[in-house]
This record gives structure tokens, C-alpha cells and sequence, in this order.
């Protein structure tokens, strides 16, 4: 769903032990970094394919646009993906299952240089629609048998580099995610298979940066809240909770050559329904 063109490294740390992202990494992290447009283009991509005769299709649009002082950028990217559900082996079930998702977003980049500064903001909009099962011109209750999952995500994001040196540096963030969905799971005409959630997620980061020889040494404080609904009745479940934690992180990352470095932290966390903090 991010254009190739957009990427600039990801980082992937394995495990739960980070100091930097703490309660948000409980299994680990794939940091996806995009990169800055360097000049005006655009772009228009059309995959097609056929799975056992049925389609799939692709189609991806992107432009960049750069002002002639390469102070302001900005990327607007588009897609959308269908595909047809696929029933193997002739049972009237699907092996894989059908999908429409449409999504899109805008990277905006300006600079500062009387403030010493860098601002970045993104917006982004993902729509995605998947089932399984049979009789997929019917409704899912309406199906011998079902599984769909139509989820709406709605995303901002705001940051601020101010650069104090060459070597010192921080950045203040923040980061508004909504996830809603609405669920069907049931078989034998079930109408009280259906669930709905909705999931609003706030992250906001302050973190400073200071390099001196082979280390550089980070610290910071974040601050996370979440709000989680989610009913299905059906099943008895229903669901009000929220969430709130703070975070506080001091880390070395130790480049001895290209080849070899070692990374070394420590994070006290708060987290609102723990009675101890974590460190």
C-alpha cells in the first residue's frame, strides 16, 4: 500500500526489548521510513493478473511536485486493488478469498532554514473489504457460511526537526490513527454473527539526539492513549475500554565500523492499569 519510490530504509527490530518503542513493541517493530521527493514526476501503474480464471487488478498512481528552491515538497499517492474470489478445488468454497480495498495519502515537507527546522505532515486513507466463505452475491447472513471484514482507517501525522547543531538535534511528534470495522463470522444464516469496533490511537513523541564520536545517544518521553469498542453481541462480547502510557527512554547506539555496532537502552513505563511501573 506505499509506493516503492516513497521508501527510504525499514528498520526491523525483533522481539520485545526495545527501549525506544516500548508497550508498542510487544512482539517487535517494522519501522517503514519514507524519504523526501527530490524532483517533479508522476506516475501511473496497471498490474494484471488471473488467479485459476479469476482477476485481479492493480492500478497505482503517484506524483511528486518540488519548488525550484527544494524548500517545499510534497507526494500524493493513490490506489486500488480487487480481486475476485477463487474457489480451487469446486467444493463452492473460496480458497481465497475476495477483496476491493482503495487507499491513498499525502507527504507534506518544508523547510526552515531561518528556524533551523524541518515540518512533515501526512494524511492517509485506507479502505479495504475482504471475505471468504460462499454465495458472495448475497449478504453474509445470507451465506451458508462467511467470514468478511470491512475496515476503515483514517491517519494524521505531524512533525517538527528543529536542528540545534550539526551534531544535536530533536523532534517533536504526533500521530492520530482511527481503525473501524464492521465484522461478519457465523455460518447457517447467523444474524447475530455481525461485530463492529472502532479503535482511536494517539502517539506523541519528544526525543532528542546528540552525536559524539561513535555514539549516539537518544532519550526522550512519549505518551500514548487508546480507546478500544468493539461489539458482537452474538457472542455475548462487548468491549469499552481505554488505555493510557507513558514512556520515558535513554538509549546508545554504538557504531564501531560499518559492520559491527551495538544498541543498549533503558525505558521506565506507566502504563494505566498496571499499579507498578515497567522498566
Amino acid at each position: 500500500q506505499i509506493p516503492a519510490e516513497m521508501l527510504n530504509r525499514i528498520e526491523i527490530v525483533k522481539g520485545g526489548g526495545s527501549a525506544l518503542y516500548g508497550g508498542n513493541a510487544v512482539a517487535g517493530v517494522i519501522n517503514v521510513l519514507t524519504k523526501e521527493p527530490m524532483e517533479n514526476g508522476s506516475a501511473l501503474d496497471l498490474h494484471q493478473e488471473a488467479i485459476a480464471g479469476k482477476p485481479l487488478t492493480n492500478v497505482g498512481f503517484r506524483t511528486s511536485l518540488v519548488t525550484k528552491d527544494g524548500s517545499t515538497k510534497g507526494f500524493l499517492f493513490a490506489n486500488f486493488k480487487e480481486r475476485q474470489p477463487v474457489d480451487i478445488n469446486g467444493d463452492d468454497l473460496s480458497e481465497i478469498g475476495k477483496l476491493r480495498s482503495t487507499n491513498f495519502g499525502l507527504n507534506f515537507f518544508n523547510d526552515f532554514p531561518g528556524l533551523g527546522g524541518k515540518l512533515k505532515l501526512s494524511f492517509y486513507r485506507i479502505t479495504e473489504y475482504r471475505r471468504g466463505g460462499n454465495k458472495f452475491d448475497l449478504p453474509p447472513h445470507d451465506a451458508d457460511i462467511a467470514e468478511a471484514i470491512d475496515t476503515r482507517l483514517n491517519g494524521l501525522t505531524g512533525e517538527w526537526n528543529q536542528f540545534l547543531s550539526s551534531r544535536l538535534f530533536y523532534n517533536l511528534g504526533i500521530s492520530y490513527v482511527n481503525a473501524q470495522r464492521d465484522t461478519y463470522y457465523g455460518s447457517q444464516q447467523d444474524l447475530n454473527a455481525y461485530g463492529a469496533s472502532q479503535n482511536p490511537v494517539i502517539f506523541l513523541n519528544s526525543q532528542i539526539n546528540g552525536q559524539a564520536g561513535k555514539h549516539l545517544v537518544s532519550g526522550g518521553l512519549q505518551f500514548k492513549g487508546e480507546q478500544i469498542k468493539d461489539r458482537a453481541l452474538g457472542y455475548g462480547r462487548e468491549i469499552n475500554d481505554s488505555y493510557r502510557e507513558w514512556g520515558l527512554f535513554l538509549q546508545d547506539d554504538i557504531k564501531f565500523d560499518k559492520t559491527f555496532a551495538l544498541l543498549a537502552g533503558i525505558r521506565l513505563s506507566r502504563h494505566s492499569l498496571l499499579e507498578d511501573p515497567v522498566i
